[in-house]
């Protein structure tokens, strides 16, 4: 530390350097100081430079509104549009829903069916009321509904035949069980045979001899007795079994009262099906007459009356449409008016006319700019004027005062400055950091100063201590070991301590040699 502070100087000398508390604490806030100072200077210096800049610039910018015209007339032309509406928004939206109903004109008038003219002839032309069309649904409906009604009668009907017939069959298949109808052919058969004898008989002629009636009722080749007995024992055999399958029979009876009574009931329904058929073609040859001055070969009744529906809609969308053209008209003159006193007042003002075709909200927007731009021109010349009068009146005065006055606050600084670096040893123009690094040297050389006068204390004890240490050692060498005094400190206590060591093992086994003997006294009495 010595050599960077002062080369050649000594630690006595060193003593010499050191500084009060108060000293260090002055250097110390005058380094804080000066720094702020000089930050000081310079925002003042930057502060009147920059106000006296913003002075000219003043003047330059008012020299440019010498020739700002007032745009009174512009302004009243665009309070006059205001007035009038927002002509572009709804000139915008009425285009919008023109193009929006034309669409949905278009698509409906597509999706209609069975029409392919144009619209106005579409709400001409003459078709049935709504009422028409739900009366026919009603008339066709019913129909429908009594055909369904018959068909699934005669399904029923077809059903119950065709099951009485198939259990019939599966009857006659198990065995040949004879009907009533069977029983009475064959008794009918026999009587005619009866009939026949009985004539011959009576007449006197052989039953064999018999005329055509007996060769038709026996057959060629046949003889009348033997083709009658046949016959009454067929006739008797079949009323036998007949009784004696009076279950079956009746059974097989049923089903054939079954299968006729089907019969009768499939021709009457067929009947009534036919009539329901031909009223229901009647209605619907009525239904497409109602649509024939129309000239449209119409649908369901339901279709159709869904199809009234949308042309209403429509004709109720033609209508709108012809409103919204008419008013997208008069928008359009109305906004096409605006536009040139717009432009006109524009003009007027120096900047350059605008395109006829632009957008009404996009030339009132200019328009309201150049009105805005030239009220702010005029606002902006006066506001610069009563600035410019305060900033050369009042703050620039004051500005360039506080300047000077922090110019001086920073002369005293230097002067005080100076005046601590002397302390130092440092030339009166030392850098802070320069100032700083030399203070903090001084307060690790005074530190360091302070550790070798507390090391050097303690040394000097230590010295003491020793030679007390000695002391006490030669007078218990002179009472314990006299032959020790000439042998040095540490040594002789060396040898001390062993003896001790040495004369405290002899005693313990004095102790145990005493307890050995005390013990074997006792054993011997």
């Amino acid at each position: 530390l010595l050599d960077d502070l002062r080369p050649g100087l000594t630690l006595d000398q060193a003593q010499e350097l050191r500084l009060t508390a108060a000293q260090r604490k002055r250097i110390r806030e005058l380094a804080g100081e000066g720094a702020l100072l000089a930050t000081r200077v310079a925002n003042a210096e930057k502060n009147a430079s920059k106000l006296s800049l913003k002075c000219v610039r003043m003047r330059e910018e008012l020299e440019t509104y010498d020739e700002v015209a007032a745009p009174d007339e512009l302004e009243r032309t665009v309070q006059r549009a205001m007035q009038q509406g927002d002509l572009d928004k709804p000139l915008e939206d009425a285009r919008r829903a023109q193009v929006n109903v034309k669409q949905e004109v278009a698509e409906k008038l597509e999706s209609l069916g069975l029409w392919r003219g144009e619209l106005d002839a579409l709400a001409r032309v003459a078709v049935p009321p709504q009422e028409t069309c739900e009366r026919f649904e009603e008339l066709l409906s019913g129909a429908a509904q009594r055909i369904q009604r018959l068909r699934e009668q005669r399904d029923d009907v077809l059903r119950q035949s065709r099951e009485a017939a198939r259990q019939l069959d599966a009857l006659k298949r198990e065995s040949d069980v004879p009907t009533e109808q069977e029983v009475a052919q064959a008794r009918g058969h026999r009587d005619e045979g009866w009939r026949i004898v009985r004539e011959a008989w009576e007449a006197g002629r052989a039953p064999g001899s018999a005329g055509e009636a007996a060769v038709a009722y026996a057959g060629a080749g046949s003889r009348l007795p033997e083709v009658y007995e046949r016959s009454v024992r067929t006739a008797d055999e079949l009323a036998d079994r007949l009784r004696r399958e009076a279950d079956r029979s009746a059974h097989a009876a049923a089903l054939e009262a079954d299968i006729a009574s089907c019969g009768k009931r499939m021709a009457e329904v067929e009947a009534a099906l036919t009539k329901a058929e031909r009223e229901r073609e009647g209605v619907e040859r009525d239904w497409v007459e109602a649509w024939a001055e129309a000239g449209l070969q119409p649908r369901s009744p339901r279709e159709m009356a869904a199809w009234l529906r949308r042309r209403q809609e429509l004709t109720g969308l033609a209508h709108e449409l012809r409103t919204l053209d008419q008013e997208v008209a008069d928008l359009h003159q109305r906004a096409k008016g605006h536009r040139k006193a717009l432009a006109d007042g524009i003009e007027a003002l120096g900047e350059p006319r605008p395109e006829e075709d632009v957008p009404l909200v996009e030339l009132l927007e200019r328009a309201q700019g150049c009105v805005e731009a030239r009220r702010e021109m005029l606002s902006r010349h006066a506001q610069v004027e009563r600035e410019l009068a305060t900033l050369e009146g009042e703050e620039l005065p004051s500005t360039e005062g506080a300047l000077d006055q922090e110019r001086v606050n920073l002369e005293t600084w230097r002067t005080a400055w100076a005046e601590s670096m002397d302390l130092l040893a440092l030339p009166a123009g030392a850098s802070v950091p320069e100032a700083t690094t030399v203070l903090e040297q001084l307060e690790d050389l005074a530190e360091a100063l302070r550790t070798r006068r507390q090391d050097l204390e303690r040394i000097e004890g230590i010295a003491r201590d020793y030679e007390e240490f000695c002391g006490r050692v030669r007078r218990l060498l002179e009472q314990v070991g006299p032959d020790l005094t000439d042998v040095p400190s540490e040594q002789a206590i060396q040898t001390l301590h062993a003896r001790f060591e040495k004369a405290l093992e002899a005693h313990r086994q004095l102790q145990t040699l005493g307890k050995e003997e005390r013990k074997e006294l006792e054993r011997l009495n």
